[in-house]
């Protein structure tokens, strides 16, 4: 199981897996809970039980469970691919850019697509939105850059949804 606060254009994982988000998960939970239980005027031992109860689904929740060092090793080893090219690891990537809309899925029993590593022209294609939408050298190319940007820590929120991009696209 996992937790997410979304508002203003945050993602937060209650779990506090990014270190450069624990503090501000901590926080605002805390900030939150102490929020809920003002509003519920609720007894000490209220608090104990609900802090105990968010600490165990804390505990227990994983954050991007599909998205393992070893992924982003594999990322970093498709630089420089390109349109035209067979390589291993080149499915991880089209799985990556699906999880996030650009790549469609094109299943209509709505079960995994199962990708080749083949680069063909749409996933050239999805670099090139992808690029254009983090403003970075749109080429199609997997670039250093482009690379750099998909290991950040994000929300698992996609940016295009049904063909519409839920970001903005200078």
């Amino acid at each position: 199981m996992r937790w997410m606060l979304y508002a203003n254009g945050f993602c937060i994982y209650v779990s506090g897996i990014y270190l450069d988000g624990i503090i501000w998960s901590v926080v605002s939970l805390l900030l939150l809970l102490m929020r809920l239980l003002q509003v519920l005027n609720a007894s000490p031992l209220h608090c104990v039980i609900l802090l105990i109860i968010v600490a165990v689904f804390s505990l227990s929740s994983n954050a991007l469970p599909n998205s393992p060092t070893s992924d982003w090793n594999t990322l970093y080893n498709l630089s420089g691919s390109h349109s035209g090219q067979e390589v291993a690891g080149i499915s991880k990537l089209k799985s990556y850019l699906n999880q996030f809309g650009y790549i469609t899925n094109n299943n209509s029993n709505n079960q995994p697509t199962k990708f080749n590593d083949y680069f063909d022209d749409a996933l050239e294609h999805a670099i090139k939105i992808y690029q254009k939408s983090f403003n970075l050298n749109t080429t199609g190319i997997l670039d250093s850059s482009t690379i750099n940007q998909m290991v950040k820590p994000r929300c698992g929120v996609p940016d295009i949804v049904n063909g519409t991009a839920l970001m903005y696209l200078s």
